[in-house]
């Protein structure tokens, strides 16, 4: 399946209309049905990626720049990628170095870590349109979120949460084991787990001691989203720890190690820190 409605930026300070950037703007654009807007100065493609984060899905980036002068930085394209990173946002979105140099171009080495890729010109045209829709498609969408809960406690938390999501103008995908659960993880940009005090049991240590637990399948679809994203991790869990044992959710080690935000009686005092959390990791949301 193609995608469809994608939208671009794409650098390049060649201005000629057969350059290869000119040719591959319009054959993903006639082909693929991702829509690429091209800059040739550097600045102007800088304020357009501020200006319309929210509504990007790739960029394109040329590796050289000749100035007025005539002097030639061949490794131009990495100075815009570092700005471009600058923001969360931008670390997360799939950005495709054009080069000359062929794909054997090291991007540790200029120390650029992310969703980056570097593509050779003298590749076929139809190859390098090819995996720039494939990249497009792997790509989990930064606009959509995983939402897991199950229970009754749960109920009316999610919602709030669901509500608060829609509002930022984020999809919301609820979680569900009996149907594409694991198409979803890896759909979903991000995922908020909800856990709240659903399950007695007692502890092993001290078997007159109990605790109450989130319900079995939430635990097992956060492991789930946790091994899909694993670097960053844009896994965020919301806990109920109240007064009282039969209020507070315990989590295993491992989930906790995700920083769970609590909130006591009211889902309410956590809602600004779940934002808060997702715009600190890559999150479309407007500040």
């Amino acid at each position: 399946m193609q995608p469809m409605h994608c939208r671009g930026l794409a650098w390049d300070d060649d201005t000629r209309r057969t350059s290869y950037m000119h040719r591959l703007r319009d054959y993903l654009s006639d082909e693929h049905g991702i829509d690429i807007d091209l800059f040739h100065d550097p600045e102007d493609f800088l304020g357009k990626f501020k200006s319309n984060t929210l509504s990007l899905d790739l960029l394109l980036v040329d590796l050289l720049f000749q100035d007025s002068s005539g002097q030639i930085d061949d490794k131009y394209g990495f100075h815009l990628i570092r700005q471009i990173h600058e923001s969360a946002y931008g670390r997360n979105i799939p950005i495709f170095v054009i080069t000359s140099h062929g794909d054997w171009l090291d991007l540790r080495k200029e120390g650029l870590q992310g969703n980056i890729r570097s593509l050779s010109k003298s590749t076929r045209m139809e190859w390098t349109a090819g995996e720039i829709s494939n990249v497009l498609q792997a790509t989990p969408d930064s606009r959509k979120v995983l939402l897991i809960a199950s229970g009754e406690a749960a109920a009316g938390a999610s919602a709030k949460v669901a509500r608060m999501l829609n509002e930022l103008d984020l999809q919301v995908v609820h979680a569900d084991t009996r149907s594409g659960f694991f198409d979803n993880v890896e759909r979903c940009g991000f995922c908020v787990a909800v856990c709240t005090p659903e399950t007695r049991c007692a502890t092993w240590s001290n078997r007159s001691h109990v605790q109450f637990h989130p319900p079995s399948e939430v635990l097992v679809q956060i492991g789930a989203a946790m091994a899909v994203h694993k670097e960053p991790r844009p896994v965020i869990v919301l806990q109920k720890w109240g007064r009282q044992a039969e209020d507070r959710a315990e989590l295993p080690a491992s989930v906790g190690d995700l920083s769970p935000i609590t909130f006591t009686d009211d889902v309410n005092e956590g809602l600004a820190l779940i934002k808060a959390r997702l715009l600190e990791l890559g999150a479309p949301i407007a500040v």
